[in-house]
């Protein structure tokens, strides 16, 4: 079976709670022999704290065997009374 993960930002090993569980799911199913992907829906804005650990993650995801793709965005784009201030 081909599963695809999509989520806000990526799977890891340690960034918070949600992340962690998304590992969790990759890896069961990777374990089950089932083939997986994760779109990652990605904020590239300066401000995410996650931004620093993409390579880290994505590497981790690499290492299972686990394509990733990106729709990448920026913060500011998604609701515009950021844009007026």
């Amino acid at each position: 079976m081909r599963f695809v993960l999509s989520l806000l930002g990526l799977p890891s090993y340690g960034n918070h709670g949600g992340a962690q569980t998304c590992m969790g799911i990759v890896r069961k199913m990777r374990a089950a022999g089932h083939e997986v992907s994760v779109l990652s829906f990605f904020d590239t804005t300066p401000a995410n704290p996650y931004l620093s650990h993409r390579a880290e993650n994505e590497a981790a995801l690499r290492a299972l065997g686990v394509d990733t793709y990106y729709v990448e965005y920026e913060t500011k784009t998604l609701f515009a009374e950021q844009d007026a201030g």
